[in-house]
């Protein structure tokens, strides 16, 4: 698998993560706003499911439809893009607040075994 691939299936994948979230967002938000659960619940949907559909195109297919998409729907293209980007950010963001805490939770015990190693 080359490269393109490889970041075709990781972002597919990342996607495929955010809309389970949005979906369990969806699920926790049903008993105060049903209306609006049921908004994100469908669009989650529709996402996840775009996402497996993008799995079996190759890379030139999946540029040439998105090209195609922002002329023919510049509007739907640049909503789909901020909603994207923001999913996306949101993931990384998570994803690096994980790998700080897990950083920060193993520097005591390492500076803890060095001292101790010093002085004993």
């Amino acid at each position: 698998m080359n490269f393109a691939e490889q970041q075709k299936t990781y972002g597919l994948r990342s996607v495929g993560s955010a809309a389970q979230a949005a979906q369990e967002a969806a699920d926790r938000l049903g008993g105060e706003s049903p209306s609006l659960a049921n908004v994100i619940r469908n669009a989650a949907t529709k996402v996840e499911q775009m996402s497996k559909d993008l799995e079996d195109q190759k890379i030139e297919d999946i540029v040439a439809s998105v090209s195609s998409l922002a002329r023919t729907e510049p509007v739907a293209f640049f909503g789909g893009s901020v909603i994207v980007g923001f999913m996306l950010s949101r993931l990384l963001k998570s994803g690096s607040g994980d790998f700080s805490r897990a950083t920060a939770n193993s520097r005591p015990r390492d500076l803890n075994h060095a001292r101790d190693l010093n002085h004993g």
